[in-house]
């Protein structure tokens, strides 16, 4: 068995090529880094991203790989580990090739070091086959550089038994960190060096935090001015669309259409809803915030188009199998004066599940002790056929109008291409001429 020396190995192939493999690793976490940040940003924003250069077929995937739980450990990417590794191994190898070259105990503790990044690499390896089904190619990358490392170590001490040269390699290891904490003046070169690693693996960690940051402006931004075009193209089409007339009975009485805002405003907002509708809610949230940004210049009015095949004849299946009746409550409530906050509480019991449709109703019907309404009037009132006539009027107007989903919102006549609140606001400032207060 031959002994591992302390005898200089040149520099001349060893270092650089090892320094070589360090930079094509660090390069490759640094893409694979990127591109996992990229994706889970896009992925949180919600916006479409076309497929990495890398997604190639099912068997090839980088965005499958990318997405799966086992590309972050701890909250962080696998390709910020790799960064950290690779960039703590230049600053090592680049001390080295500046001294000359390095001594058999060294390269025993490379390769120790290219042993651990190997099997892990093999491991993940393994992952990617049984668990998520798909390869990354840049993974893939890494994982070859990481063997290519441990190839290079194994050859350049040949000579001597593996399994001395490992174990040589673990007990520097493990010496390591007692002679950078010693007082020993040669322990000068090995403490910079660890306070350069120990900044490149704050650095790798953070650089995740910095990337999204960066990637989500850039998104942001590029969303923005897609909404800003596409605001821009909903706008002209709502100024080229026939205003057609809707008939709305404003009078008080018990057959009313329910107004809120100004009557005699500048701008006439028409909204068929679906009480049962979690995109109308949403809408209604939003019209919340416009009505106060323009409280003398807006007036509201509901109308209702449930989609429910129980009282709208062009639905055809079981969308909302209560909007019939959360319409008619919300009448019934309105006959009482409580139509908007009805319309909030039938809103806000969606929150909730429910283990049948008429479970969901029963918790409707608590708002005539939320909203201290007279129980008796309102039971009278669900039971007469008059609001469902109603609302089936709402319906066959909807239906002329051709809504085929909610909300369908019109503004002075006019159709939204689209029930948008930044195109609603858009129309308003064109309307009424001045940005809200």
């Amino acid at each position: 068995m031959t002994k591992v020396s302390n005898t200089v190995i040149e520099a001349r192939s060893f270092l650089p090529l090892m320094l070589a493999l360090a930079v094509l690793g660090a390069l490759l976490s640094m893409i694979l880094l990127v591109h996992h940040v990229e994706l889970k940003v896009a992925d949180e924003l919600g916006i479409k991203r076309a497929p990495s250069a890398c997604s190639i077929n099912e068997t090839f995937d980088c965005d499958v790989v990318a997405r799966s739980p086992w590309s972050e450990l701890f909250g962080l990417p696998l390709g910020a580990y790799g960064l950290a590794f690779f960039l703590s191994a230049c600053v090592v190898l680049a001390q080295a090739l500046r001294r000359g070259g390095v001594v058999g105990e060294e390269l025993s503790g490379w390769l120790v070091m290219s042993c651990i990044a190997s099997a892990a690499s093999i491991g993940l390896l393994v992952v990617s086959k049984l668990s998520v089904g798909s390869f990354c190619l840049y993974c893939m990358g890494v994982y070859a550089t990481c063997c290519l490392m441990l190839l290079v170590c194994w050859w350049y001490g040949r000579h001597a038994s593996f399994f001395s040269r490992l174990a040589t390699g673990i007990a520097l290891l493990r010496q390591y960190p007692r002679r950078v904490l010693s007082a020993d003046p040669d322990a000068s070169s090995p403490r910079w060096i660890s306070f350069c690693i120990l900044l490149i693996v704050l650095c790798s960690f953070m650089m995740p935090s910095f990337v999204a940051a960066r990637v989500g402006e850039k998104k942001a931004e590029a969303q923005f001015s897609r909404q800003e075009q596409e605001i821009s193209t909903f706008l002209a089409r709502w100024r080229a669309t026939e205003a057609v007339a809707i008939d709305l009975d404003l009078a008080p009485g018990a057959m009313m259409d329910h107004g809120k805002g100004e009557p005699a405003g500048r701008v006439r907002i028409v909204e068929f809803l679906d009480l049962e509708c979690p995109a109308c809610r949403h809408f209604a949230e939003e019209m919340t915030a416009i009505m106060e940004l323009y409280p003398k210049e807006v007036h509201v009015v509901l109308k209702n188009y449930p989609l429910d095949r129980s009282c709208n004849p062009a639905v055809l299946s079981d969308m909302h199998r209560n909007a019939c009746f959360f319409a008619q409550a919300g009448r019934c409530a309105g006959e009482q004066g409580k139509y908007w906050e009805a319309v909030d509480f039938i809103f806000s019991s969606n929150d909730a599940e429910y283990d049948s449709a008429e479970e969901h109703r029963r918790e409707v019907v608590r708002m005539v002790d939320t909203l201290n309404l007279d129980p008796e009037a309102f039971q009278e009132c669900m039971q007469s056929p008059r609001h469902l006539e109603k609302i089936q009027d709402d319906i066959r107007q909807g239906n002329a109008l051709q809504i085929e989903g909610t909300p369908t919102v019109f503004v002075d006549g006019k159709r939204l291409p689209t029930p948008s609140v930044r195109l609603l606001k858009a129309i308003l400032h064109e309307l009424v001429g001045r940005d809200p207060d």
